[in-house]
C-alpha cells in the first residue's frame, strides 16, 4: 500500500464534498472507503479509481445512506427516552414524588 499524495488526497475530498452529505459519521466513513481503496493501486490508475469509486457512492446512494443513519439514529433515541420515562415511573419513584409534591403544597 502506499500513501496518497496531498493532490490525490485534494481530490478525494472536492469529489466527496460533491456528495453533500452533511451527517460527519457517513462522511467519515465513505472518506475511509476511497482512501483505503484508493492506496491499493498505483499512481497511474489513481484517476480511473476515483472515477469508478465515484459510479458506485453516487450521490443518491449516499444521501439514502445518510436518511437511513438519520432514521436509524431517531429509532434509537426515541427507545432511549422510552426506556428512561418508563425506569422513573417505577413504584417508588412514583411515591417519593407523590410523597414530595404533597409535603411541598401542604400549608
Amino acid at each position: 500500500m502506499r500513501k496518497l499524495s496531498e493532490e490525490e488526497l485534494k481530490l478525494v475530498q472536492t469529489a466527496i464534498k460533491a456528495k453533500e452529505i452533511s451527517v460527519i459519521e457517513i462522511l467519515a466513513e465513505i472518506y475511509d472507503h476511497y482512501i483505503s481503496h484508493l492506496e491499493g493501486f498505483p499512481e497511474e490508475e489513481f484517476k480511473s479509481e476515483l472515477a469508478n469509486l465515484d459510479s458506485k457512492w453516487t450521490n443518491l446512494y449516499c444521501l439514502r445512506l445518510q436518511d437511513e443513519f438519520i432514521k436509524t439514529s431517531d429509532r434509537s433515541l426515541k427507545a432511549l427516552h422510552w426506556k428512561l420515562i418508563k425506569g422513573y415511573f417505577s413504584w417508588p419513584k412514583i411515591i417519593s414524588t407523590i410523597l414530595f409534591f404533597g409535603v411541598s403544597v401542604w400549608p
